[in-house]
């Protein structure tokens, strides 16, 4: 866009800034992904497939995406992130739709990883380039929360809605729903500049981050995947309805709203540690209580811990993880944490693959709960930033 544009833009839209910018876009994505993210393993095990096809889909999507994060990294680089943004949003509705043929072709299963694989690592990549660089270092943390309060009043009511539109009329609409939410998730990107990424660095695997983050990085996203994908298909398992799973997500989604606020100014006041270090421990013990829920009330009141823990425990991880990348080389440090990450993200799965062999698709979760529950805690490995520095002089 012309830049007398974006001048334009600027004077009769003030607040419109790279900041709120993303808050709108990811705002709309996390609404329409919202819809259906929760249902895409239930919907896979309701079509027939075996544990094994099912935690073989999710161990090739994140081996996709894992493999591709560098190539995100240098096309974000070269282009700017929110550009690749817009771009992980139309390979997103691509995988909605490939979704909603697999009933009519169970061969798009793993084409659909593929999408969803490159979808994701562009996504999450370019979200982690433009937060590390626009976001506040006065107020890191509060400027970080705002974001998630932003998206988690956009998300809130999405997988209800989502299990409502599976339950009534099936999951298929919803993946329909969800694409064109993501489309219109591009235009606020649209609005303002991109913001200036380091060129200079070259990427060189797995050099720059060092081990304790990496290590931080794959127990963080272990549990994510846990948490995220895995519990909601356990609560399926009790449950039995997409509308039930859904309006436990958005309910206590919802619910914790109220407490973002609180972990945003105790973060900027020196807190972020405590948190941390409490969060962790309680979402170890959370992970255990999973295994022991059989109700919707019982999954109620998990699901409603967890999501405290999750945001007590992630969001000083978060802040220290995007100090750090400003203190390193972003690009290069970011891609080394995404393939941590990815490898973590995958490891349940691979749990499941194995154990399912054996065993039951409830029992193969459980194992899955007690993994993560181990791992959490290893999460405290991302020192904080002064820390860093001190690593860098040495």
């Amino acid at each position: 866009m012309p830049d007398y544009l974006h001048q334009h833009l600027k004077i009769h839209h003030p607040h419109f800034t790279e900041m709120n910018e993303l808050y709108i876009s990811l705002s709309f994505y996390v609404f329409a992904f919202g819809l259906i993210g929760i249902f895409v393993p239930i919907y896979i095990f309701n079509l027939g497939f075996s544990t094994v096809q099912l935690a073989m889909f999710f161990i090739f999507a994140e081996l996709v995406r894992t493999s591709f994060n560098p190539f995100a990294a240098i096309l974000a680089k070269r282009f700017g992130p929110k550009h690749i943004l817009i771009l992980s949003y139309v390979l997103m509705f691509l995988y909605t739709i490939t979704l909603y043929f697999l009933p009519q072709n169970r061969t798009l299963l793993y084409f659909a990883g593929i999408l969803g694989g490159i979808a994701l690592g562009t996504f999450w990549m370019a979200r982690h380039i433009d937060l590390a660089t626009i976001i506040s270092e006065k107020e890191p943390t509060t400027e970080y929360t705002t974001l998630l309060i932003f998206s988690y009043a956009a998300q809130g009511m999405a997988p209800f809605i989502g299990g409502v539109i599976a339950t009534q009329f099936g999951i298929e609409y919803g993946f329909l729903v969800a694409g064109g939410g993501l489309i219109l998730a591009s235009y606020p990107l649209l609005k303002t500049l991109e913001p200036p990424v380091p060129k200079k660095a070259n990427i060189n695997l797995m050099k720059t981050a060092p081990i304790n983050h990496l290590i931080a990085s794959f127990a963080m996203n272990v549990q994510t995947m846990v948490g995220v994908l895995i519990w909601p298909l356990f609560i399926y398992l009790s449950v039995e309805t997409y509308q039930d799973v859904g309006a436990i997500a958005s309910a206590t989604l919802l619910l914790s709203i109220f407490l973002l606020r609180v972990m945003g100014k105790s973060g900027d006041k020196g807190k972020n540690s405590m948190l941390l270090r409490i969060g962790s421990g309680f979402r170890s013990i959370v992970h255990v209580l999973r295994a022991f829920t059989n109700s919707f009330l019982s999954a109620f009141g998990v699901n409603f811990l967890g999501d405290m823990s999750d945001n007590m425990s992630s969001i000083p991880y978060t802040i220290r993880f995007y100090q750090a990348a400003r203190k390193y080389d972003i690009t290069a440090y970011l891609t080394d944490m995404e393939i941590a990450g990815g490898v973590g993200k995958a490891l349940p799965w691979v749990i499941i693959l194995i154990a399912g062999a054996h065993l039951d698709l409830k029992s193969a979760i459980i194992i899955t709960f007690v993994m993560a529950a181990l791992l959490t805690p290893l999460v405290r490995l991302i020192e904080p930033v002064n820390e860093v520095l001190e690593n860098q002089n040495k």
